[in-house]
């Protein structure tokens, strides 16, 4: 009888430890969530304000080739992966 409550007992003990641990991941978890949420909301605003800054200033870019200089860097770069891939993975 006294062995079958140190085993209901031992069950219990490890019952309420996962119980803890799971109730600890779960807030960490809303925690991060809220966190990721925050960060996303002002990214958002700040992408906001740069797309608002930039559409006022487009022509001047534009007309000096800064966005074309960019793009040609960008599908440089883009190329470069993809032969890196290549050598890298095989394939043709």
């Amino acid at each position: 009888m006294s062995l079958r409550l140190e085993q209901r007992t031992a069950e219990a003990v490890e019952m309420r430890t996962r119980l803890e641990l799971t109730e600890r991941t779960h807030s960490t978890a809303k925690e991060e969530a809220r966190r990721l949420k925050q960060e996303n909301e002002r990214l958002r605003k700040e992408l906001a304000a740069a797309v608002q800054n930039n559409t006022t200033n487009n022509e001047g870019l534009v007309r000096r080739g800064v966005f074309s200089r960019r793009r040609r860097g960008i599908f440089r770069n883009l190329q470069r992966v993809a032969s890196f891939r290549r050598k890298l993975f095989g394939g043709g």
